[in-house]
């Protein structure tokens, strides 16, 4: 008993940990490409159409769970950051309680410290995160073997295939195998009703607003990023392995985490090579056994997630789940080899100590002349929490302020482009100036032309109808320049030059000659 308490405080003790250094460290974080998605979150609950006028990078539910948080937050954006620090301590919590408590693995009263120096923060505010907590719950929920215990595994499957929507065809899978291997007849048709309910009022919707073929484009959204990185499936599988061993074995004394994902991937292969070929007829003597190959199903499908790259984040929020499998069978099978696991526990406690903080398993940790002079300002509530340098700061306004008195003394101009990679531009030109745009952010680079392309957007089209009607803005890169100006009639048009910033660079806007003297 003593030792169960003192693992919950443990538990509890890097809970807290990891929420609040996630939510303190993401004040001083600028990164438009991940944050600006949160566009996507606040256009949900106005006229326009999911899909087929909002662009929905991932899941519908991890979409307008931002929605609601945002709603709550008044569109202050770092209430995203909460979410998934929230989700992120929460999936590790379960996580490790499922492990010491409801498999009853002594050695995993390690695993909080592991976790947390694996991943210590929620680095975006993405759907990983979310994902992760739903998974792990729902497991949790599968081996509590209650009354509804499996109606909520089913649901949290089902709401975990809208965060992620190519999870789907695991989600089923695993759905299938739980189903077919329980034994109470009257509990598996919950298992069905918990799944299929989040999945009929989802597809509902998109059929009652005939929005399936925009979610479909979406849906097929992968094959672009095989386009992008010219490479075959096959290609791809084999560039991963050679970079992840690489990783692991070289690179062990700077990022001994990946070493760690590598031996869960090995050993969650083993186990369920070894499960489906050899010991079946276990399947049916416990749940134990049961929640065991879901774990390893799930940890080895989540590595699915990587190949595009490595990122230790998306490691810890999927593949990190066959760390139970990895313990459990260690300890069960090869008791011998605990003190071993204890000592590679240990090794990777100090190696981790040996560098900076600052890496890829926590890219976001902010340098102490951040923390000093760094502040925040309220002139805008999308970022009023967050704490930036002032040439940052000085940019945004300027930004905000040329929107502002375009929408107030140019009545002709009635859209604009955003054809730069910040989408923060896009979200503050938003709140004066409507616009045509699908992508919140736009570069003339093979990623932004075939994410384009893939939605049947022409990005062109719309610079010509603004060089020809005179009705628009374009904010853009300065290095752009020239290429802008072989499409934009610079007989009409002249430019705004933003000041310089580290993170923003050199921005600037494209604006009609007619328009600027107003303003100016």
């Amino acid at each position: 008993m003593i030792l169960k308490n003192n693992f919950f405080l443990l538990n509890l003790l890097f809970f807290f940990l990891s929420f609040l250094g996630s939510v303190y460290q993401s004040q001083f974080v600028y990164d438009p490409f991940h944050w600006g998605l949160s566009q996507s979150s606040i256009d949900l609950f106005s006229d326009l159409k999911p899909y087929k006028e909002i662009f929905i990078h991932y899941g519908f539910f991890y979409t307008i769970s931002n929605s609601l948080v945002l709603e709550i937050f008044n569109n202050d954006l770092i209430s995203t950051m909460y979410l998934s620090s929230l989700f992120f301590a929460l999936g590790n919590f379960f996580l490790c309680h499922l492990g010491y408590n409801k498999l009853k693995i002594k050695t995993v009263y390690f695993l909080p410290i592991l976790l947390f120096l694996a991943h210590p923060f929620a680095n975006h505010p993405w759907y990983n995160y979310q994902f992760y907590f739903l998974i792990v719950l729902s497991i949790f929920f599968l081996i509590e073997n209650k009354r509804f215990s499996l109606f909520f595994t089913g649901t949290l499957l089902s709401l975990s295939c809208l965060v992620y929507e190519n999870f789907i065809y695991l989600g089923i899978l695993l759905i299938i195998t739980i189903f077919f291997f329980q034994r109470n007849s009257k509990k598996k048709y919950l298992l069905l009703l918990g799944f299929l309910l989040p999945q009929v009022i989802f597809h509902l919707y998109l059929l009652n607003n005939n929005l399936h073929p925009y979610w479909i484009k979406t849906f097929w959204l992968n094959e672009v990023f095989l386009i992008i990185y010219d490479l075959t499936f096959f290609e791809l599988i084999y560039r991963y392995l050679e970079n992840f061993l690489t990783k692991s074995i070289f690179n062990f004394f700077s990022e001994p985490y990946y070493l760690l994902f590598l031996i869960i991937l090995l050993v969650n292969s083993y186990f369920f090579i070894r499960f489906i070929f050899f010991e079946k007829k276990n399947f049916k003597k416990n749940n134990i056994n049961m929640c065991l190959f879901i774990l390893s199903l799930v940890c080895l499908f989540s590595y699915a997630s990587t190949l595009h790259k490595l990122n230790i984040f998306r490691f810890s929020t999927g593949p990190i789940i066959g760390v139970l499998v990895m313990f459990y069978f260690i300890e069960k099978n090869y008791s011998k080899y605990k003190n071993y696991l204890l000592t590679l526990i240990l090794v990777i406690l100090v190696s981790s100590s040996f560098v900076p903080i600052k890496q890829e398993n926590n890219r976001f940790f902010p340098l102490f002349e951040d923390i000093t002079n760094n502040y925040s300002s309220k002139n805008l509530v999308f970022f009023k929490s967050q704490k930036w340098r002032k040439e940052t700061w000085d940019v945004i306004n300027e930004i905000d302020r040329n929107s502002y008195l375009i929408s107030l003394n140019c009545p002709k101009v009635t859209n604009f482009m955003n054809y730069t990679e910040d989408a923060f531009i896009y979200m503050i030109a938003n709140q004066y100036i409507n616009s045509n745009q699908y992508l919140f952010w736009y570069e003339d680079k093979k990623f932004y032309r075939l994410l384009s392309n893939h939605f049947n957007k022409n990005i062109n089209l719309l610079i010509d109808d603004i060089s020809k009607l005179e009705n628009g803005i374009i904010f853009f890169n300065l290095k752009d320049k020239g290429l802008l100006s072989k499409k934009i009639d610079s007989k009409n048009f002249d430019y705004i030059e933003f000041p310089y910033s580290y993170q923003q660079k050199r921005k600037g806007l494209m604006i009609p000659k007619n328009c600027l003297e107003k303003i100016n």
